[in-house]
């Protein structure tokens, strides 16, 4: 009469092999993910910005994005070298004709939370506060 079977010690290694071995493999599957997922949400917001400004040039049927109306406001005043409000609100509307825009901040008056929300967008490495770079800069949300 011959048992067929594993005693628990046999079991117990066994479980103890596959924990160990997961225990060090885990650890760099995810960060395999982590790093896909940052590709493929860089890939996603090169792809929508592409498209908008794309799409601007094609409205325009222009080449060159200085030729477009967000290139050349009113007068052939550049606009970023024309710190006028009603330039920057006139930048602020072409922009929002080719991308799906849902706050527009300004660093220097700190409008940022102006949806209500609690949010604080981060740079990319975490490193601090999305738009900390200087004050009168303005940041698309």
């Amino acid at each position: 009469m011959s048992k067929q079977g594993f005693t628990l010690s046999e079991v117990l290694i066994t479980l103890g092999i596959i924990g160990v071995v997961a225990a060090i493999t885990l650890p760099t599957l995810i960060q395999n993910y982590q790093k896909t997922v940052w590709v493929n949400q860089l890939k996603e917001s090169y792809s929508i910005l592409s498209q908008g400004f794309q799409k601007m040039l094609a409205d325009d049927e222009v080449y060159r994005l200085t030729e477009t109306q967000f290139g050349i406001i009113k007068d052939d005043s550049d606009i970023y070298n024309n710190s006028s409000n009603s330039v920057h609100l006139i930048q602020d509307e072409i922009l929002k004709k080719y991308f799906n825009i849902i706050n527009i901040c300004n660093r220097s008056n700190d409008n940022c939370k102006s949806l209500g929300d609690d949010i604080d967008y981060l740079r990319l490495d975490k490193s601090g506060n999305a738009g900390s770079w200087g004050s009168d800069e303005l940041i698309f949300y």
